[in-house]
């Protein structure tokens, strides 16, 4: 309804059917704008409460990144394979092993990731997702710490994800700036591209424990046991849509619109919407008489009620 208005300037409730397209294209074109005015008094607009969890979300980014390269966690030595997202042979090493492994290049390979984790040129789409879904369940409540927290773990999660993809597709950009392998090549002494490869693989999974730390590890233990099979099940769909999407890129066949979306359903939107809505859910104390969403993400009907 909010993009029908501003598309075509009709009343929400009003007007012909608008197409998707356009709705995406005022919303990517109108993501950045300055803040407008609320019509309605003292209920803050949507431009304005995506600014200001913009500014929190990039806030406590920051200060995490800043963390990740200094401090070691309690919950890093139990990833192990990461349930699956890297293959059995990958040794996580954690901040200590890497500090260990690389020695007086750490400084400056920390100081690469910590640049390009603070780029601002990301949407913050998932985490933005994530509190005002927070806001929906609980009629308007404003995200605690716990929430914000989860929003950057989730944030972290999707840079996780992005590094390995770069490794994978062998891409040397990213958002038009080079991506975090090629960054790390130029650092002297690493060697070749495979080296730098293998500090990223690394780097990307540092990213990951720090995802579960603040997603899973760190929560209320009232929800722990809810929001990790929530969060399990997102890395399972990432692995299980990467995986298919790699055997569909070495196939000599076109594979079908219903094949490409179910991989896109399982390698993003698993993580992207389903992830986020849901931890927002469990964290907001409503009770779901029935859940609107499946465990594979899928819509069903109304049916399904929340009451708080």
């Amino acid at each position: 309804r909010f993009c029908k208005a501003k598309v075509l300037g009709s009343s929400p409730r009003g007007g012909s059917a608008i197409k998707a397209k356009d709705c995406y294209t005022y919303y990517m074109d109108n993501f950045d704008k300055p803040p407008q005015p609320s019509i309605e008094k003292d209920i803050p607009s949507f431009e304005t409460l995506i600014a200001k969890d913009r500014i929190v979300i990039e806030t406590f980014h920051r200060s995490t990144v800043d963390k990740m390269v200094e401090e070691d966690i309690l919950a890093q030595p139990n990833i192990g394979e990461l349930e699956g997202l890297f293959d059995k042979q990958f040794n996580f090493l954690g901040l200590s092993g890497l500090k260990e492994r690389y020695g007086d290049k750490w400084p400056a390979i920390a100081e690469t990731l910590i640049e390009y984790l603070d780029q601002e040129e990301g949407k913050r789409f998932r985490p933005l997702l994530l509190l005002n879904g927070y806001r929906t369940f609980t009629h308007g409540m404003e995200p605690d710490q716990e929430v914000i927290d989860a929003g950057v773990g989730i944030e972290l999660l999707h840079e996780a994800a992005l590094l390995l993809d770069d490794i994978m597709d062998n891409s040397t950009l990213r958002r038009g700036a080079p991506s975090l392998w090629v960054k790390i090549e130029n650092i002297p002494g690493i060697g070749s591209s495979m080296d730098a490869k293998q500090v990223t693989t690394y780097l990307g999974s540092l990213c990951f424990s720090w995802a579960r730390h603040l997603m899973v590890d760190e929560v209320d233990d009232k929800i722990k046991s809810e929001v990790g099979k929530i969060f399990w099940q997102a890395i399972d769909d990432m692995k299980r849509g990467q995986d298919d999407d790699n055997k569909s890129a070495h196939s000599n066949n076109w594979i079908t619109l219903e094949h490409a979306l179910e991989q896109f359903r399982l390698k993003t939107t698993s993580y992207s919407m389903r992830l986020p809505l849901l931890f927002a859910l469990q964290t907001s104390d409503v009770t779901v008489e029935k859940n609107i969403v499946d465990t594979h993400g899928q819509a069903r009907g109304t049916r399904g009620t929340a009451q708080t």
